[in-house]
């Protein structure tokens, strides 16, 4: 057997956090829910996953957006999965025993429930929650001109 199956208490937890998080995602669409404080608004960008094919859970993409003739933003936005499980819960404690997905020929064996992944993934047609990182390149000089790092609201994909 490659994967311990995950605990009753961590799947059913998990299968909460998917049905909140879809409900809230959904939210971001009708304006039922609010954009918290501390993540930017990058609704309006359009995305890119950048995930290979087949892959089942897509937590990365990607936004470029040409700013003048010489300046072009990039954005990376990671799935933010930290935001879904809470610090020293049994799921967050089984992720630390684990420590990561892994990809094996036969079937991945997965760090976290899937209905965790689920929820934070892009593949949804929702907006969801992300990590940015947002870099602002010259292309006459190639140089990177600004850096930020944020938590966004983004997509869909």
């Amino acid at each position: 057997e490659l994967e311990t199956p995950f605990p009753v208490e961590v799947a059913e937890n998990a299968r909460i956090v998917r049905e909140k998080t879809f409900k809230r995602r959904m939210g971001y669409s009708t304006g039922a829910t609010k954009i918290v404080s501390w993540r930017r608004d990058c609704r309006d960008r359009k995305l890119w996953c950048f995930d290979e094919q087949g892959t089942r859970f897509f937590d990365d993409a990607l936004s470029v957006e040409s700013l003048s003739e010489a300046l072009v933003r990039i954005t990376v936005y990671v799935a933010d999965v930290e935001s879904l499980v809470p610090v020293n819960s049994p799921t967050d404690k089984l992720a630390l025993q684990r420590g990561e997905s892994l990809y094996l020929p036969q079937r991945p064996l997965h760090m976290l429930p899937p209905a965790i992944l689920d929820a934070a993934s892009f593949n949804d047609g929702m907006c969801g929650e992300a990590i940015a990182v947002e870099m602002v390149v010259d292309l006459s000089s190639r140089r990177l001109v600004e850096e930020h790092v944020y938590g966004a609201v983004a997509g869909p994909v």
